[in-house]
């Protein structure tokens, strides 16, 4: 007898999400909420159904491995740098756009950027703490996108 097409194939694995090495710090401290990447560091496109845990990694200086921390994405989006709304710009951390901007120009300034380019499109990350209150939720919500269709 054949098994079911791979049409029901569901797969799990874990999600990885790079913070900047600047950010690490006010992020695993829970003052920072969101951020932005762009470039070859932003990931596209396996943030749906959100939110889901990440392991959350930045390589600090002077350091081999990465530091880890588990993380809740409560959402991902993609828009134009310069589109960041004040709600966001508090997230980040910062009480105005003029403060993002120098922080935005100095994040990059060490490997060639350092330019604000407003229509820039970047993917913006909102996060927050794993708490052991989120355990019950995530495995709830791991067996439903496995197995929803098929649970009574």
């Amino acid at each position: 007898m054949a098994r079911p097409s791979g049409e029901w194939k569901r797969v799990a694995t874990t999600l990885f999400l790079r913070v900047p090495r600047g950010d690490w710090a006010a992020i695993c401290a829970g003052s920072k909420t969101e951020f932005r990447a762009s470039g070859k560091g932003a990931r596209h496109g396996e943030h749906a159904n959100l939110p889901k845990p990440v392991v959350a990694y930045s390589y600090l200086q002077y350091r081999e491995e990465p530091q880890t921390a588990l993380l809740v994405l409560e959402d991902s989006w993609v828009e134009p740098l310069g589109a960041i709304s004040a709600e966001s710009i508090a997230r980040e951390g910062f009480a105005s756009m003029s403060e993002f901007r120098t922080y935005w120009i100095t994040r990059h300034t060490s490997h060639g950027g350092g330019t604000f380019k407003p229509l820039s499109r970047v993917q913006a990350y909102r996060v927050r703490l794993w708490t052991p209150e989120d355990r019950p939720a995530m495995a709830d919500k791991l067996l439903v996108d496995l197995y929803g269709e098929f649970l009574p």
